[in-house]
């Protein structure tokens, strides 16, 4: 979204809630989401800790989709637990949730990357030498058993 569309969204969010800062604290804001599901409550708390949980998630994972995807699970999470979290801080909390997240999420990816490279499978850098390479692993399995052949496809 652009800037201008975000910061239309942020100011109905501070209209709706009232106040400069959303007009509530994340206690108040937490207790109108678990009892009337009420959206913007959720929605202020998004913009007031997104940042922070994106930033988290985006420094461990270094990569922006995985980033998007430990983010977006945090806040899943916080929908999903919110009786849970009592009364301490809300941002320790998520702070917490995102780091855990996204440790989870780079660890996933190290153990998807090692199948990937003991099946044969590799991606990112050096994979057009690999592409040149599985052409003349192709070219040269005509040339090999039938076995051979359906291990390089």
């Amino acid at each position: 979204m652009a800037n201008v569309g975000m910061q239309t969204v942020i100011d109905r969010l501070r209209r709706a809630v009232g106040g400069a800062d959303g007009g509530a604290d994340d206690t108040l804001l937490m207790a109108r989401f678990a009892t009337d599901r009420d959206p913007a409550a959720f929605e202020v708390l998004l913009v007031r800790h997104g940042p922070m949980v994106r930033a988290v998630c985006a420094r461990i994972l270094r990569h922006e989709q995985d980033a998007e995807d430990a983010f977006q699970a945090t806040f899943l999470a916080l929908a999903k637990s919110w009786a849970t979290i009592g009364r301490g801080s809300l941002a320790g909390w998520l702070y917490r949730a995102a780091y855990h997240v996204a440790l989870k999420a780079k660890a996933r990816a190290a153990r998807r990357k090692e199948t990937d490279v003991a099946a044969g499978f590799r991606c990112g850098r050096g994979s057009r030498r690999v592409d040149r390479s599985r052409r003349t692993e192709r070219r040269s399995s005509t040339r090999k058993s039938p076995d051979c052949r359906t291990a390089y496809g």
